[in-house]
C-alpha cells in the first residue's frame, strides 16, 4: 500500500499580476511519487467577476528557494513513515531553467478549485523530479494549496 502525503501551503500572498509557486514537491532520489490531488482556495480576494486567477500545475528542471516543509503522512499504515519526498511553499525566488505547465485552471477569485486525478491518470514524478503549484492573480490576494501525493 502506498503512503500518502500532503503539502500545505496557506496564507500566501500574492502579489497583482506575478506568478507565484505557492508550493512544491521534489520526488527523492529513490522513489518517485504521484499527485493524486491539488486544491487552492482564495481569501479577500476582490468581488469583481473578471477577476480570474491562473493556477497551473508545472514541472520544473532546477529548485527554487522557499521556506522548506515536511509533507504530513495523512493516512497508510502499512510503512508509517517519513515521506523521502521533499517539499517548499512560498517562493521567494522562482525556479529557473525550464518550466512546463502540466494542467492550468481559470479559478474566480471568490472561490477555490479541487481538482482529484482519476485513478491510472495521477501525474507521475520520476526520481529527484519537481512539481509546484504557480498562481498568478490580477489583483494582491492571499492563497491556500494542498498537493497531496502518494510514494
Amino acid at each position: 500500500m502506498a503512503e500518502t502525503y500532503v503539502v500545505t501551503a496557506s496564507g500566501v500572498a500574492l502579489v497583482a499580476a506575478t506568478a507565484k509557486t505557492v508550493a512544491e514537491v521534489t520526488a527523492g532520489s529513490t522513489v518517485s511519487a504521484r499527485i493524486i490531488s491539488i486544491d487552492i482556495t482564495t481569501k479577500n480576494g476582490v468581488t469583481t467577476q473578471n477577476s480570474e486567477m491562473l493556477v497551473e500545475l508545472v514541472r520544473y528542471t532546477t529548485a527554487s528557494t522557499g521556506t522548506a516543509f515536511t509533507p504530513t503522512r495523512v493516512n497508510g499504515e502499512s510503512q508509517n513513515r517519513a515521506s523521502l519526498c521533499t517539499a517548499k511553499t512560498n517562493d521567494t525566488v522562482e525556479p529557473a531553467g525550464t518550466v512546463t505547465v502540466v494542467k492550468s485552471w481559470y479559478v474566480p477569485s471568490t472561490a477555490g478549485v479541487i481538482q482529484q486525478l482519476p485513478l491510472g491518470r495521477e501525474v507521475y514524478l520520476p526520481p529527484s523530479t519537481i512539481i509546484g503549484v504557480r498562481c498568478n492573480a490580477p489583483q494582491a490576494q492571499t492563497v491556500a494549496v494542498n498537493i497531496e501525493f502518494e510514494e
